[in-house]
């Protein structure tokens, strides 16, 4: 029997919750409706079956219904004769409307959209405090209660750096510098040397980067990647999603051992597909654009 929705506004929760992400756009969303057999309750032709419903009538219902927001990405960026492919796929992926359900929304599930949120905000800002994450997120409609509950669920990912301050980090992670370096490898070399001498996933050299900057240009996730991805007699990956310089101790000792003896060569592969696979979430730590005006 097919699953029959009484509104657009319920069927576009339900595709959110199936695919478990705190973020769609109405490209997946309209894909999600059109290779499913739903039936959906409409204002002007009643029930209709879903692969019905236009990419045009998604979008009219995610911007009139009080239930989900907007990233209002579209900003405006300028790029010169000599801007990085990384700045150029930046810009592409801005003009991508990306939708998320409201947090306030009774109806709201998952938490782990407003992880996403915390991230996102942490990695722009810094370490911030829950009225900070409040004012950030003025237009979404989020209050103090909602940010303390969720955070109470997700000790394991966030903590309390400094009870005086009542500032939230990551947890377990190094306090953020503030920095300019000349280029990301310079800066990488420094968060090894100073911070991680064991080797450090690309996420902890991410927020430890956060609020640094290379030639006046934010250090992110995907420029971090590409450097191992381009360098790869420099930095090599010593376990699963962690690396080192190929000239530090940590990665001259023996690895462990492999299943089927392929694990470098698979690692490299991995990452290459990292590089290739651009993630929008990942680039813009959880795809909102928020601002503290």
């Amino acid at each position: 029997m097919e699953q029959a929705f009484d509104s657009l506004a319920s069927l576009i929760m339900y595709v959110f919750k199936q695919l478990q992400t705190p973020l769609l756009s109405a490209d997946k969303i309209f894909d999600y409706i059109n290779t499913n057999n739903f039936n959906v309750q409409t204002e002007k032709n009643g029930i209709v079956p879903s692969k019905t419903i236009t990419k045009r009538a998604i979008i009219n219902e995610l911007t009139r219904s009080d239930l989900f927001v907007s990233s209002s990405s579209g900003q405006n960026s300028t790029l010169t004769a000599s801007s990085t492919p990384a700045a150029m796929s930046a810009s592409t992926i801005a003009n991508t409307q990306i939708w998320a359900l409201r947090p306030n929304n009774p109806l709201f599930q998952c938490d782990a959209a407003i992880a996403a949120s915390i991230e996102q905000m942490l990695t722009e800002h810094g370490p911030l405090t829950v009225d900070e994450f409040v004012n950030l997120t003025e237009q979404m409609g989020a209050d103090a209660q909602l940010f303390h509950r969720v955070l109470s669920v997700h000790t394991d990912e966030f903590t309390i750096t400094d009870e005086a301050s009542g500032r939230v980090w990551f947890y377990q992670q190094p306090l953020p510098i503030r920095a300019e370096f000349q280029t990301v490898e310079q800066a990488i070399n420094f968060a090894f040397s100073t911070v991680f001498p064991n080797g450090a996933s690309v996420d902890e050299l991410r927020r430890f980067l956060c609020l640094a900057t290379h030639s006046g240009v934010p250090i992110t996730r995907l420029c971090i990647t590409h450097t191992f991805v381009e360098k790869p007699d420099q930095y090599l990956q010593i376990q699963r999603g962690k690396y080192a310089p190929a000239d530090s101790p940590i990665a001259k000792e023996p690895p462990p051992p492999e299943p089927h003896g392929r694990g470098r060569r698979l690692s490299m592969i991995a990452l290459e597909e990292e590089e290739k696979t651009f993630n929008p979430d990942d680039f813009f730590g959880g795809g909102f654009s928020f601002s503290a005006e």
